[in-house]
């Protein structure tokens, strides 16, 4: 047991992130070791399934400079005056599960009158409208992190995922935003826009 930690502590320590690949045999003591410690620990990005084994991608909670220059996005969208989205990570390819996993990044400015949630939807890009075809929406990691006393904090990843199996390949628009929780009323961008088109999205035909 203690052995396996100590190894968990160092790689936390080395690596942007770490992989449990594993499907331990059944009676086995130490058979939740890792994931017990991995999740309470750090940050799960992904869980999937690697040639029948099952797959599951960790981070530290603190955000790194070495992470930083991997998003997409590196301008700092402002809404209103409560945060900052700093940048956007697409994960690609898609999951195995057909999932898209997108990372975001936000720096809180001050804290929010009411609890707010995040959204990211995907929406075909020759749409009239800005109807989601995909969306995950949810509170600052899940919860761990609450708008009401988010000014705490410092840059901060959220990990979210959006079900493309069932989407025809095509392009999309990624949009990401806040909204109360309550009342479903947005948080605006500077230039009176409730959304933020963070990325354009191609997604191919699936694999046969």
């Amino acid at each position: 047991f203690e052995e396996i930690t100590q190894v968990l502590e160092t790689d936390q320590q080395q690596y942007t992130s770490i992989w449990l690949v594993a499907n331990p045999p059944v009676g086995w003591r130490n058979a939740n070791v890792s994931a017990d410690w991995l999740a309470a620990n750090m940050q799960l990005i992904r869980s999937s399934l690697l040639a029948g084994l099952p797959a599951r991608q960790f981070m530290p909670w603190t955000v790194s400079a070495t992470e930083l220059g991997k998003v997409e996005t590196t301008e700092k969208v402002r809404f209103g005056d409560v945060a900052c989205l700093w940048g956007v990570r697409v994960m690609f390819p898609v999951e195995p599960d057909g999932s898209l996993v997108v990372l975001t990044y936000w720096q809180p400015i001050r804290n929010a009158e009411s609890d707010l949630k995040v959204f990211v939807h995907l929406v075909p890009a020759d749409a009239q409208t800005n109807a989601p075809v995909a969306q995950d929406d949810q509170y600052p990691q899940d919860g761990r992190i609450s708008s009401l006393r988010w000014a705490e904090h410092d840059l901060f990843r959220d990990v979210y995922a959006l079900p493309v199996a069932s989407l025809p390949p095509g392009t999309y628009r990624l949009l990401i935003g806040l909204y109360d929780a309550g009342s479903g009323r947005r948080v605006t961008l500077p230039d009176g826009h409730d959304s933020y088109y963070a990325a354009t999205i191609d997604l191919p035909q699936p694999q046969s």
